[in-house]
């Protein structure tokens, strides 16, 4: 029985230690295991994840545009890896390729820390984009809303309704040309409309190429010769001088094209009519679009230079990129005998009615009985930053409703225009219309039309719709706020079926040719929904608080004085206060000697105080403090 347990025992024991070996064996295995998924899964994700957020798909010979900045969280916005954006097919009609229309896009060089006023009542609903148009343009944006301003000086600066905006045209189209030059590639448009003519009364601020109205020659060319009527010496007794009200510029078509082909000569981009593009497909519409070459000049002879003299908003940390500079000082100046070189190659085409208010060519399908705000005077409709709003089913209404009902020429009706020729371009708007009402109700949440955009998730949706097909067909899609998700909405715009280089023309030889040098038939080119949906950016609100903040000190400092004041007028006599005075100002000078200064009555009335005031008092009332002046000898 022992030998059989013992036995038993060491059988037991060997297993148990063949056992703890093999066990040993495979935790040694396993640890070997790990230490290689730990290098290995790393390396997976961040293929993985490279090759999602950079695009996922990556074509042969395929190149990105020049973009400045190809950062992680900018290539998530596009579809193709490392920021490749197809180019616009040549053969494409330039009135059906999809452009990206930064609405009002003047508003970016607008201030926002110019005063409580300023940045409050006029910005907070007045400024629809962040950025100048380089930025702009660089988040996404290939087309421009431009509003111009004529000065009585003939200087052209812009506009957005009512509120002047401190920035030449000059300035924009420098802007927009300087990223045309660093994009070669692309096609950027530039659409005026809604041409103003400053009076004499309203063009007194002072502009940009620092032509400030001083009151006498307000076209800024004082030559010294004016006629004397001015100095007060030449004028007969009762004569007055005649009143220096500056003359005006008369409102005309010849005056209105004169001044803005002033400013596109100088910068060699080139400014047609509506009529010039009809029926132009984008090849040719870049061949009329090319820019000419300028000269730099650095001298003082011309004041419009890149730099305004205004600290607009891109200077500050939030709207530039880093290593980003702001546009540089000297002004271009058309030189026709220049030969043309590399950097001065690129596509930059301004175009309008060419009537006195510089017509828009494309049809805006604004109806003003139709148009959807953010916030409603009816209480039961949720304001537009709740997911739940009504008002994003109406805006999705109306936005197809621009581009899916029956061409019509009309103004008043929503749809794409009948007559290419009059109408080359449809632009669809994407975007929260502002009145008075939804201005005051915007500024009661404590919001702005920045935030309004960010906190509904606007661009996002319309990202939807376009990657969706819902649309019969986009020319221009006018949005707020490009900077979000400018990018993503230009990929998609872009990468629909038969708008690109790469989906255009599925018969043409030339195409298939050059794919297939490429090693790819053109039938594997992915395009609309065969290509994933780019990444969408949530945004965050940032343009009100500090308004807000500002204000609600301000009104807590103002209370607190009134508080302050209220008390102290309640616990203090001022009459009682100014007698005391009085009598102590008599007793110093009485006692200086001053009696003559004094009446007699008041000098007998004085002596008897002072009698008084010597002799001791053994009142157990206390002195009043307010005013104690010492005796003088």
């Amino acid at each position: 029985m022992t030998r059989n347990t013992g036995a038993t025992t060491n059988h037991e024991r060997r297993r148990r230690r063949r056992t703890k070996t093999s066990n040993s064996g495979k935790s040694c295995y396993t640890n070997v295991v790990d230490r290689r998924l730990l290098v290995v899964l790393p390396t997976l994700l961040l293929g993985w994840s490279s090759l999602f957020w950079k695009g996922g798909v990556s074509l042969p010979g395929a190149h990105a545009f020049l973009h400045n900045s190809c950062s992680f969280d900018v290539a998530k916005q596009f579809q193709f890896a490392d920021c490749y954006l197809p180019d616009l097919a040549d053969d494409l009609l330039l009135s059906e390729a999809g452009f990206l229309l930064s609405h009002d896009a003047a508003t970016g060089y607008l201030k926002k820390t110019s005063g409580l006023l300023t940045n409050g009542a006029t910005n907070l609903y007045a400024k629809n984009q962040i950025g100048d148009v380089y930025q702009q343009l660089d988040d996404g944006a290939r087309a421009l809303d431009v509003r111009p301003k004529m000065l009585t000086n003939g200087t052209i600066v812009l506009h957005h309704g009512p509120l002047p905006i401190a920035t030449t045209l000059e300035r924009l189209v420098s802007d927009a040309r300087r990223w045309a030059v660093d994009n070669p590639d692309e096609l950027v448009l530039i659409f005026h409309s809604n041409f103003d003519y400053a009076s004499a009364k309203t063009s007194s601020y002072d502009d940009d190429d620092g032509n400030n109205d001083d009151g006498n020659n307000d076209d800024g060319n004082d030559d010294g010769n004016d006629d004397g009527n001015d100095d007060g010496n030449d004028d007969e007794p009762g004569q007055t001088d005649a009143p220096t009200e500056t003359p005006t510029i008369e409102a005309s078509a010849d005056n209105t094209v004169a001044a803005l082909s002033q400013v596109y000569t100088k910068l060699g981009v080139t400014y047609v009519t509506c009529a010039d593009l009809d029926g132009l497909t984008v090849g040719e519409a870049k061949e009329l679009a090319q820019l000419s070459p300028v000269i730099f000049s650095t001298g003082d002879d011309d004041a419009s230079s890149g730099d305004d003299g205004y600290s607009d908003d891109n200077e500050s940390e939030d709207d530039n990129e880093p290593g980003q500079t702001d546009a540089p000082t000297e002004t271009p100046t058309k030189d026709p005998t220049q030969s043309p070189t590399e950097t001065d190659y690129g596509y930059l085409l301004a175009m309008d009615r060419h009537d006195v208010y510089a017509g828009s060519c494309a049809k805006q399908n604004y109806v003003g009985n139709r148009i959807v705000t953010c916030y409603s005077s009816d209480s039961a409709i949720l304001p537009c930053t709740d997911h739940k709003s009504v008002q994003h089913r109406k805006l999705k209404e109306y936005a197809l409703a621009s581009a899916n009902n029956e061409p019509t020429d009309s103004n008043s009706v929503l749809g794409p225009p009948a007559s290419t020729s009059y109408y080359p371009f449809n632009e669809i708007q994407t975007l929260w219309q502002v009145d008075g009402i939804s201005a005051a109700l915007g500024m009661s949440h404590v919001s702005s039309i920045i935030d309004d955009n960010t906190k509904s998730h606007l661009n996002a949706r319309v990202i939807d719709w376009v990657y969706n097909e819902e649309f019969d067909g986009i020319s221009l899609l006018a949005v707020d706020q490009v900077r979000l998700n400018g990018n993503a909405l230009t990929s998609v715009l872009r990468n629909q079926c038969g708008q690109s280089e790469l989906s255009y023309g599925e018969n043409d030889n030339n195409n298939n040719n050059n794919n297939q040098e490429h090693g790819q038939s053109q039938w594997e080119i992915p395009c609309g929904t065969a290509v994933r949906k780019p990444h969408i950016r949530q945004g965050k609100p940032l343009s009100t608080l500090s308004f807000f903040a500002t204000t609600l000190v301000c009104m807590v400092l103002g209370m607190w004085i009134a508080v302050g004041l209220a008390h102290y007028r309640k616990h203090h006599d001022h009459e009682k206060e100014v007698e005391i005075l009085e009598k102590d100002l008599q007793k110093a000078m009485y006692q200086c000697g001053c009696r003559e200064a004094l009446n007699p009555s008041d000098s007998q009335d004085m002596g008897e105080i002072v009698s008084e005031s010597s002799q001791p008092h053994h009142s157990d009332k206390k002195e009043d403090p307010l005013l104690q002046l010492p005796a003088i000898d």
